[in-house]
């Protein structure tokens, strides 16, 4: 039996026996994609959350120079 037959079986349930949930056989190269975009999506998240801070850490610099420091302590 060729793989797509033996996976045709096993998504039926071989035999009367009872249908087990769909295994999605993924390619080696499926995996590694898969695992690039994990990185992907993971550096993306880093970048945005380091960028949030820059900006707040900018916008209090400026809040500071502005209001002074004493403001800020009172408004938190």
């Amino acid at each position: 039996a060729s793989a797509s037959e033996l996976r045709q079986a096993v998504n039926e349930g071989v035999g009367g026996a009872p249908k087990l949930p769909r295994v999605k056989f993924m390619t080696k190269k499926e995996r590694e994609k898969m695992a690039k975009d994990m990185e992907k999506q993971k550096k993306q998240a880093a970048k945005e959350k380091a960028e949030e801070l820059r900006k707040r850490w900018y916008w209090e610099q400026i809040g500071d120079a502005y209001w002074g420091v004493g403001s800020r302590q009172l408004s938190s």
